[in-house]
């Protein structure tokens, strides 16, 4: 049985008492590194969590699994927007956060929850690999020459972005979250678009963004000939998923696969002779919706 419940809205008497609770069981933990061990924590015990039990409340008038993991991906989103309103204005306007709408899980037709919960040391993921911007913040992209931006960016992550003078503090931010898919590309001529002129009475950018070029050419020298890689990737009759591979001479490659991008898994494990061409069948393809896959050298 959960050992916390708060319902709506609570009087400033009931607030401080809930304060209060969640602080005892913190208890010396550090709030931080709570925050930052909670995801992979969620991770494991969603994974082994059993499913039929998903939807079911532990008890009457208390939330379900499904409930609380749903409530801590909005709270997430919330909570990091708040931080921010606070540390960019004097006197923030800090919406209220109904605890029985989209927080609480609840699906209604046409809407789905975007958020995933990850501690928000994570929203800043330098795992992802664009081209080195060794005098901006970490994990941030280089403007091009052009004034044009080109990045790979976390999937299913709600992200925003805003501009940094050269010592990095920020000076024009984004008010907009969006949330990209696997695989998605989004591109515009313009912040915000563009009727007939800009705000500096230019039309419409027609000139290949620099910045876009830049990325490639990266992404390329990533994924060249002198790096394994897979050639072609076919769905067969029966299911399976047929992989083709080009890896380097007498090395140990390791096929991975993931569904989201961020948690990889080995499914496969090749040594190549002086034929680097190899082929690999991922019998449990069909048992997913959608599956990536990549070729690594440990």
């Amino acid at each position: 049985m959960s050992q916390l419940s708060a319902k709506g809205f609570l009087d400033p008497g009931q607030a401080d008492a809930y304060i209060q609770a969640l602080l005892d069981l913190l208890g010396t933990d550090d709030p931080i590194d709570v925050l930052t061990a909670t995801p992979e924590r969620l991770k494991r015990e969603l994974i082994t969590f059993p499913p039929a039990k998903l939807r079911t409340p532990e008890a009457p008038g208390k939330w379900s699994a499904f409930t609380i993991f749903a409530h801590l991906a909005d709270t997430e989103l919330v909570s990091s927007f708040r931080v921010r309103m606070i540390l960019a204005q004097d006197k923030p306007d800090l919406a209220t956060r109904m605890a029985d709408g989209i927080g609480a899980g609840v699906s209604r037709p046409r809407r789905r929850i975007t958020g995933q919960y990850r501690s928000s040391r994570g929203l800043h993921d330098p795992a992802v690999d664009n081209p080195p911007n060794a005098t901006g913040p970490v994990a941030s992209v280089k403007l091009g020459d052009d004034g044009s931006m080109a990045a790979f960016v976390p999937a299913r992550r709600a992200l925003t972005w805003h501009l940094t003078d050269p010592t990095g503090a920020s000076v024009v931010k984004e008010r907009y979250w969006l949330t990209f898919q696997p695989g998605e590309i989004r591109t515009c001529t313009s912040c915000h678009g563009i009727n007939t002129k800009d705000q500096a009475n230019h039309p419409t950018p027609t000139n290949s963004p620099a910045a876009l070029r830049t990325l490639l050419q990266y992404w390329k020298t990533k994924t060249g000939d002198a790096n394994p890689k897979i050639t072609s990737a076919i769905r067969l009759a029966n299911g399976q998923t047929q992989l083709r591979m080009k890896g380097i001479p007498s090395k140990v490659h390791i096929i991975q696969t993931t569904m989201d991008l961020v948690h990889w898994l080995p499914i496969g494990t090749n040594l190549t002779d002086s034929n680097v061409l190899f082929q690999f069948d991922d019998a449990n393809a069909g048992s997913f919706p959608a599956r990536f896959y990549r070729l690594v050298i440990p």
